[in-house]
Order: C-alpha cells, then structure tokens, then sequence
C-alpha cells in the first residue's frame, strides 16, 4: 500500500535520481580536476555565482508555479487549463532567458574584469548564458509533469541531462588529447 502512494513513490524516484546524478557529479569534478588542473577550474567555479543568480532570475518559481497550476487544473478534470498554465509559464520563463542571455552576454567583460576580478571568466560567462533558455524550457516542462504527478519523466530527464554533459566533456577532453589540442577550461 506505502508503496503505490503517489507521494512516496514519486519523493523516492526524485531523491533516487537527486543521488544518483550528485554521485556522477562527484566523479565528474575529480575528473574535471585532474584533467584541467586546479587553477581552471577555479576559473570555472568562479561564473556559477553568476549563473546561479541568473537561473533564479528566470527560472526559480516557475517550475513549483506551474506544477501547483496544472496539479490543481488536473485534479479538476481541465487538462486543457493544465497545458495553457504550463505554455503561460514557458512563455514567460523563455522570454526573461533570453533577455538574461543578451544581459549577460553584453556585460560579461564587465562582470568578468570588475564583479569576478578574472578576465578569464568572459569567455566563459557568454558560453554559459546559451544555457538560459533550454534550462526555462526543462524547468517548465518538469514543473507540468510533476504537476500531472509523472515524476519518472523529470527524473529520466535529469539523469540524461547529466550523463549528456559528462560524457559530452569526457569525449571532447579525449578528442583533443587524441588531435593534440591544448585543453583548458577558459
């Protein structure tokens, strides 16, 4: 009986793949340590402050909103109100990431030199605002299955977004080791 509780099975297929893609992670920054060295990647932790400001600029909320919206539309029978709450939501959440990227993008010399104090960073910091748009459409897109109570869809979602970006890093390091690229991070 505990066992089918939408609740519990979805709390337990989230906080499984929570777990799972912090263990991938831990193995991908000993891998990214060794093989890009501690400065680089000093240099790249320093742009996540920024980055994460800038997600919760357009992100944060959106996703709790909308599953709060479309769990509420659902249980009333209106899937068609639960579809226009989560395209409302996407709208809104897409149009602010793509003013964000232009900020960031405009100004990353700036925050780069005067906010962060590392040249380094602007590169970095344009390369990461392309993120800003394709998080808005995973969060929204999370929040409306969450909110239809389909946890294993945001779950699978997360655990290829981080197996992708992984292995994306994992390959390119080996590419250019095997061309006999420089490989850094900045």
């Amino acid at each position: 009986m505990i066992r089918n509780h939408p609740l519990i099975k979805g709390a337990f297929i989230l906080t499984f793949t929570g777990f799972v893609t912090r263990f991938i992670g831990f193995f991908y920054r000993i891998f990214m340590s060794q093989s890009f060295g501690e400065e680089s990647v000093g240099i790249y932790q320093l742009i996540f402050p920024v980055y994460a400001l800038c997600f919760s600029l357009t992100t944060a909320g959106i996703e709790t909103a909308i599953s709060r919206c479309v769990a509420t539309y659902a249980s009333l029978g209106r899937q068609d109100q639960a579809r226009k709450s989560m395209y409302t939501g996407f709208f809104f959440s897409f149009s602010l990431s793509c003013v964000i990227t232009l900020i960031l993008q405009m100004n990353a010399a700036f925050i780069a030199q005067v906010l962060l104090n590392e040249p380094r960073c602007e590169s970095l910091l344009v390369i990461l605002s392309y993120t800003f748009p394709f998080a808005s459409i995973h969060s929204c897109i999370c929040g409306y299955y969450l909110g239809m109570r389909q946890t294993a869809i945001p779950a699978v979602s997360q655990l290829i977004e981080q197996a992708a970006r992984v292995l994306s890093v994992y390959l390119m390091y080996h590419i250019c080791l095997k061309e006999q690229i420089t490989v850094n991070i900045s």
